[in-house]
């Protein structure tokens, strides 16, 4: 996300705590940020520990001394999932400022040194603890865990990260956050004494100054950051409650004036606080700033050599006790922030105090509870993603007597993916669930005929060189992630009965569980609710072993001494034969995983898994250096189209979230060359993550009400970026015409071309369709980024809006907007979508279907058989996304004409009348056609039922 704030004003806080008085310290940590929201700041920063004060008496006592006041220490500290915490969200809300706070953490029986970002919504955005307590630190805190130690995060005022005390000082903490790209920094410090206090042979490092002037701007000119150096600050009566008995009372001078605040290029920006300053040190932040001193020496980028040196960063939580994960594979844990209730936004926690007052009594608290898995805003989202313990699936849902976790089931059909079908709660599920229930009714005129379909053939091959042939039939067309088949032609051969073979590879288990979801060709009734989750049943089991299997090759790999040279030199170190001659076998795990991820999507409804199966990939890919393999070889290809397809499938979990991206997209490590035929391919996914990100970025910049001058250029940005693209793809689609008959890798280059094309439109409608339509929520449920509707449609006639200049958009009012100026006009955005919206159906409509019998098909869609009228289904809709974008395109152009086709009946016999209602007629065409399409997909990816469902709901009204 692009920072939507490049200039702004920030706080750094240099006064005293409320020393060991929880209520006190709240007390003033909203006083001061109401201070900071009052001068106009964006963001301000807190010290170290501000909450409930640095504990530095700990320096002064020994053991027995110490317990009194640890025990008081403990009880004034602050739980993350309390009152006091919401308090402090809150007043970030009200002030509308980004906040981050240092504070002493309760969790169980332990303490840490933990900091907190807070939005300007109040949500937490990052949650962090100090990574290794300071010396005598230890007798209070722990250490903080790997999925606590990101310190960077992205924001609409920058890339804003914090560090506590000497970790400012540590080089490989500077080193990650650089690679981060950090733009604004923290160094919060605690209480401190000056030089006077230095005695041998204490060395001067212990000293204030030397963190101040030293350490502090040292950061700021290594990382080219702007560096806030938030510091606390003590009275005569806070020495007083820092000395233990029997101490000798200091003088407060010696811990006071050392608040800072230094630029990119390392130089003091403000005056040096006197020693009696209580207040706030404020600075102009420009972010462009950041680049003059990172276009020098940027040791995140350009001028660090990771062929060199390298850091390797472990943001895995390591518990004491762990459970297995038989679905994910290895094991299941809960997030730091899940567990400790900061992950829920603050609406949803201040919903749920309002619930427990209503009902009179409290609920168990958070920390207590099993927690659930949540998006996080970290950069590093995707790879904590990557290891939550896993949604219940129907069966466990219906026996839970856990009113939590019914709540979280039914609030998780808000997020994004939601208007996929979840195959748990699918109609036929349902009805199992009733007979469970109730007891099936006796004497069934249809249960034998059930009986049958549901014994009925699958499809399963008896030998791994029949998958590989079954892969090039259906997946190959639209997801070339092998290299091109060693011998034509390809032919699908399913099993017509039982066999003992069973596949083991990572990559042909995966295969299988994409080829089980078709329906076999001899089967009798492929449509009967039986036969459906039979298929589901056994492509879900090939999908657990296919996840078994790649842990096991991972596993072996890592344990290898030398697994790069495994690859390059073709020396695996796993014990069987490749599944593809060209293709080594360390990139079977990776190809797995990618299949994996489109499974989870497209079968299972599940974005969430589908980010993590993509996320895993890339981080075994990145481990097996694909993204920078240039060497020139027999699996060269292979290593090209396994990288790239990683790539690609990364950002479509982006993509289908509706968020920006979790990696450096442009990342100048990547140098693995593209596949011959895949560059816009790439290069058209790129474009509609970044219109992703803008419709991400536009959105919050509407609900926050921040100044929205960049959109304008940006919207300019992308539209010539895409029209562009898409004249490269017209030219390359009309240099290329295949026939059902051609290679299967004749016929992926032109599919990729059509794809990509597809991709482009989409990007076209989302930096459209807020000018267009203002984003008006039109769906039932959510699909990708696209709103549901609060209410529902009750009525055809009732969910006609208005068009869109009078509607008000949801939750804000038109008056509450910032200033949006856009470079096109509504009726110019509106006839873009509607071009892209078109094109997308013809080009959708056009794909490919598999040609399992390699012959020319007599009937289009062709069917699965010669005795079947069940059409053979597309595999791999990856951009069913585009397809709802297009939908929702179409839709809003037919409801506002309908609605003044209704205000303007005299029209209805004139060539105006005429011309609107044959508009209106091939709206409904497409979108009919769009839901005959979308029903095909359905067929072997159940998930995409639900879109079926919503474009139908629309296509088929009458009037």
């Amino acid at each position: 996300m692009a920072p939507i704030l490049k200039k702004y004003k920030a706080a750094a806080v240099n006064a005293e705590p409320g020393w060991f008085d929880l209520e006190e310290s709240v007390r003033r940590t909203i006083h001061w940020i109401d201070e900071a929201g009052k001068a106009g700041c964006k963001f301000i920063a807190f010290p170290e520990l501000w909450i409930p004060g640095y504990p530095y008496w700990a320096w002064k006592v020994n053991y027995q001394e110490s317990l009194p006041l640890l025990k008081k220490y403990r009880e004034n500290s602050l739980p993350s999932d309390s009152e006091e915490m919401r308090r402090i969200r809150n007043a970030a809300r009200t002030n509308k400022i980004y906040v981050s706070l240092g504070y002493s953490e309760v969790d169980l029986a332990s303490l840490y040194t933990t900091q907190v970002l807070i939005s300007p919504t109040g949500d937490v955005l990052n949650h962090r603890r100090k990574i290794r307590a300071t010396h005598v630190e230890r007798l209070v805190f722990g250490d903080g865990t790997g999925d606590t130690t990101e310190s960077v995060t992205q924001t609409e005022i920058g890339r804003v990260g914090h560090l506590n005390c000497w970790e400012n000082m540590n080089p490989f903490m500077k080193a990650y956050a650089a690679s981060l790209g950090e733009q604004v920094h923290v160094a919060a410090w605690p209480l401190y004494p000056g030089k006077e206090t230095l005695k041998y042979p204490d060395p001067f490092t212990n000293v204030a100054e030397a963190n101040a002037d030293l350490v502090t701007p040292a950061y700021a000119i290594e990382t080219g950051t702007f560096t806030l150096a938030p510091w606390q600050t003590i009275t005569a009566e806070g020495i007083k409650l820092n000395t233990p008995p029997g101490k000798e009372l200091e003088d407060p001078h010696i811990y006071n004036g050392h608040g800072r605040i230094f630029g990119p290029d390392g130089q003091n920006l403000v005056a040096h606080p006197d020693k009696d300053f209580q207040g706030l040190l404020f600075v102009d932040i420009d972010l462009d700033e950041c680049h003059l001193s990172k276009a020098l020496a940027d040791f995140g980028g350009h001028y660090m050599r990771p062929d060199l040196i390298r850091l390797l960063v472990d943001t895995n939580r390591k518990d004491l006790v762990v459970h297995e994960d038989r679905v994910n594979g290895g094991v299941a844990y809960t997030r730091t922030v899940d567990r400790v209730g900061l992950s829920a936004p603050l609406e949803a926690v201040s919903q749920e105090t309002e619930d427990e007052n209503k009902r009179g009594g409290a609920r168990i608290p958070r920390n207590k509870r099993q927690s659930k898995s949540r998006p996080s805003s970290s950069l590093t989202a995707e790879k904590d993603e990557s290891r939550q313990v896993t949604t219940p699936g129907a069966e466990e849902s219906w026996n839970s007597n856990n009113e939590d976790d019914l709540l979280d089931h039914f609030m998780s059909l808000g997020k994004p993916g939601a208007g996929l079908r979840s195959i748990e709660s699918s109609v036929a599920e349902m009805e199992h669930i009733f007979d469970h229930i109730f007891g099936a009714e006796n004497g069934n005129p249809f249960s034998a005929e059930s009986d049958q379909s549901a014994s009925d053939l699958l499809q399963v091959y008896g030998s791994d060189e029949d998958i590989l042939d079954a892969y090039y039939v259906f997946i190959h067309l639209y997801y070339p992630i092998l290299p091109p088949p060693e011998s034509l032609p390809v032919y699908n051969r399913p099993l017509n009965e039982n066999s003992p073979f069973r596949p083991y590879s990572p990559l042909s288990l995966a295969i299988s569980a994409i080829l089980a979801l078709v329906p076999h060709p001899g089967t009798k009734q492929p449509s009967t609710p039986e036969y459906t989750r039979l298929r589901r049943n056994v492509a879900h089991s090939f999908a657990q072993s296919a996840l078994e299997a790649v842990e096991a090759d991972l596993e072996l790999l890592d344990s290898s001494s030398n697994p790069s040279r495994a690859l390059s030199d073709g020396a695996p170190t796993i014990a069987r034969q490749p599944f593809h001659p060209k293709v080594p076998l360390p990139l079977e795990a990776v190809l797995a995983l990618v299949l994996l991820s489109v499974y989870e999507y497209a079968q299972r409804g599940n974005i969430r898994k589908m980010c993590n199966r993509a996320g895993q990939a890339l981080t075994a890919a990145m481990n097996m250096s694909l993204h920078e393999m240039v060497e020139e070889d027999e699996y060269a290809e292979a290593r090209r189209r396994a990288w790239w397809i990683t790539y690609l499938t990364v950002c479509q979990g982006s993509i289908a979230s509706g968020m920006p991206a979790a990696f450096n997209l442009y990342d100048p490590r990547f140098v693995t060359p593209y596949p011959e035929g895949w560059k816009l391919l790439i290069e058209a996914q790129q474009t509609i993550l970044e219109a992703t990100t803008f419709v991400h970025d536009l959105d919050q910049t509407v609900k926050s009400r921040f100044k929205a001058s960049w959109i304008s250029s940006r919207m300019t940005e992308l539209d010539d970026q895409i029209t562009t693209l898409l004249l490269l793809c017209r030219r390359s689609s009309l240099s290329t015409t295949v026939s059902p008959l051609d290679s299967p890798e004749k016929m992926a280059s032109q599919t990729i071309n059509q794809i990509a094309e597809i991709k482009l439109h989409s990007a076209r409608i989302k930096v459209h369709r807020f000018c267009a339509f203002s984003d008006v929520p039109i769906f039932r449920k959510r699909h990708c980024d696209l709103q549901p509707e609060c209410c529902g449609a009750a009525s055809a006639e009732s969910a006609i809006p208005s068009p869109p200049e009078d509607i008000p958009l949801p939750s804000i009012m038109k008056c509450d907007l910032p200033d949006l100026t856009f470079p096109f006009s509504s009726h110019t955005s509106s006839k873009i979508c509607l071009q892209s919206a078109l094109n997308i159906v013809t080009l959708v409509d056009n794909l490919p279907y598999p040609n399992p019998d390699h012959t020319i098909p007599l009937t289009l869609p062709p069917y699965l058989s010669t005795a079947s009228r069940v059409e053979i289904p597309r595999a791999m809709p990856t951009f069913a996304c585009c397809v709802m974008q297009a939908s929702y395109a179409m839709l809003m152009l037919y409801l506002k004409a309908r609605a003044n086709h209704a205000n303007s009946p005299e029209d209805s016999g004139s060539a105006k009348g005429l011309s609107l209602t044959g508009f209106l007629n091939e709206l409904q065409q497409n979108l009919r056609l769009v839901s005959k399409i979308l029903a095909n997909y359905a067929i072997a990816a159940e998930a995409l039922q639900g879109m079926k469902e919503e474009v139908s709901h629309w296509a088929f009204l009458e009037g």
